[in-house]
């Protein structure tokens, strides 16, 4: 997960030991953020995702109150959490958007670096290997 706070970029990593699926580890490290940083600011959440951007528009386009089982995913309770943690920022004045970023690419902005550094420390993570690797962009 790359954060950007005003101009100020940091870096975190984190594993999910027991996540189903890439959508589900990607939604915690979602949450984690919205846990994370005041709710006052806004979110631009930049994913290679196509399951996580749908899955969460998808609850999001819901009406208040309508039962979790019409989202047909195991991720229903965590989709909960998001729409429950969206809700507190946008209380506040603040947003929480997605972005998409194209997966496995060579460019040389902050979010392909930060993209391939994810997934080389999945990789390493899948292999035993806890090791962090140095995310480096312009």
């Amino acid at each position: 997960m790359l954060m950007r706070l005003a101009a100020t970029r940091r870096a975190f990593g984190g594993s999910v030991s027991r996540a189903s699926d890439s959508t589900e580890a990607e939604l915690i490290a979602v949450l984690v953020a919205l846990i994370c940083l005041p709710t006052s600011v806004s979110l631009r959440i930049v994913t290679d995702s196509d399951a996580l951007i749908k899955e969460s528009r998808t609850r999001l386009s819901l009406p208040r109150g309508a039962v979790r089982e019409v989202v047909r995913t195991h991720n229903a309770v965590l989709l909960d959490a998001f729409v429950f943690l969206r809700s507190l920022r946008l209380k506040r004045g603040a947003t929480v958007v997605f972005a998409k970023v194209a997966a496995h690419t060579s460019h040389d902005d902050c979010f392909s670096c930060g993209n391939r550094a994810a997934d080389a420390f999945a990789k390493s993570r899948a292999l035993n290997n806890a090791a962090a690797p140095k995310i480096t962009y312009p």
